[in-house]
This record gives C-alpha cells, structure tokens and sequence, in this order.
C-alpha cells in the first residue's frame, strides 16, 4: 500500500543499516534521495507493481540492482520476459513497464526485454537473482534480447 509505505518514510529515515547488494534474496534497496534522506525499497515491491500492472505472473518481471562505481550509486534494472518480436510491439512493452514505474514513484535505470523462459528458478520457486545479475552484468542479454 503506497499510503502506508509513505507513512513507515519517517521511520525508514532514522534506520542506518547499510545492507550488501550481494544478498539479494533478502536485500532492501537503498537508494540515495536529494543527497539527504534514504529510502529503502524492495526489489520485490517494484516487480510486483509491474506484473500486477500488466497483468504478468510472479517471475515475469524481475528486478535486479548493482552498483554503479562511476556514479556512487546503486541502480535498478527491470527484467522482463516477452514473447513479442514485433520492434513495435517490444517498445510499446518497454515503455509502459517504465511508466508503470514511474507513476508508482520507483526509479528505474533500465528496463531489458528477455526472451520467455529466461528467467530460471530454483526447485524451490525462488527466482534466480544472483544468476540473472552476474549474466546482464556479463552483458549477455544484449544478444538477441533488447535493452533500453
């Protein structure tokens, strides 16, 4: 609820837990607002409000952050599987989940469409995040799987 999430932003405030991005499952992603206040967000709440928007499954949409050395800052990359190949079609996609975002007051940096059945699980149903963020790190979705 983004009520209650800007009620618990004055709390969110006084916590100083800086958390290593590296624990991904459980990380809450820091981000730096008007060089003054931090805000935690979850990964979680960001593909939530994509795939509920669009319509999606859990596991269609999967959000991933890295830090960036050159900036100082971490960023947010949205994974999104599609069975569209229309150039079109894949654009119109990238621009609503970016929007999607945007209107829900989530930054995002970029938003890569993947060919379905990209995003792997575990036998558990746990999404494979590390593996996901060391192979768009690698740059291997920039072959036949389109980036913004």
């Amino acid at each position: 609820d983004r009520g209650e999430k800007y009620e618990r932003f004055d709390e969110a405030l006084d916590l100083r837990t800086d958390l290593r991005l590296d624990s991904v499952d459980l990380v809450s992603l820091v981000l730096e607002v008007q060089d003054k206040f931090r805000v935690h967000l979850s990964i979680a709440d960001l593909e939530q409000v994509v795939t509920t928007a669009l319509g999606m499954h859990r596991g269609d949409a999967v959000a991933i952050a890295y830090e960036d050395p050159g900036r100082a800052t971490e960023l947010v990359v949205m994974l999104v599987e599609t069975a569209a190949t229309d150039p079109a079609e894949r654009e119109a996609l990238r621009q609503r989940v970016r929007q999607v975002l945007i209107d829900a007051d989530y930054p995002v940096s970029e938003v890569v469409l993947l060919r379905p059945k990209t995003i792997q699980v575990t036998p558990n149903g746990k999404l494979k995040r590390v593996e996901l963020k060391t192979r768009y790190l690698k740059g291997e979705f920039l072959n036949g799987n389109e980036t913004s």
